[in-house]
């Protein structure tokens, strides 16, 4: 039986107003991009899970099954510009196979 792969996509949240948005909001932002895009493309497919989210520092990381529907997921990410009402910007900072290295190598936070 073969192992399910994952991939690990660490991203950015540029604000262009001062607000907090929660680890739901972006959840729901990415849900509402996936059934917007469902229609046209193969993003039915694609399973993912918000591993983390920090509202202060505006950067997270997304799991996403299966580990070939990784820039399928980078478009989506690109493609949000909407947060909670709010006008928002999406950077990928990078992937990696582990959340230990997709950590290691991506949230370091700037001082």
């Amino acid at each position: 039986m073969k192992q399910i792969r994952h991939r690990y996509i660490a991203f950015e949240v540029s604000k262009t107003s001062r607000i907090n948005d929660s680890k739901s909001s972006l959840i729901k932002a990415i849900f509402n991009m996936l059934r917007e895009r469902s229609s046209t493309g193969g993003f039915l497919r694609v399973k993912f899970q918000v591993i983390e989210y920090d509202p202060a520092k505006a950067r997270g990381i997304i799991r996403i099954v299966p580990h070939a529907a990784v820039e399928e997921m980078k478009k989506l990410i690109l493609a949000i510009d909407e947060v909670s009402g709010h006008h928002v910007e999406t950077r990928i900072l990078g992937t990696g196979g582990t959340l230990r290295a997709t950590r290691r190598k991506y949230m370091k936070y700037q001082k």
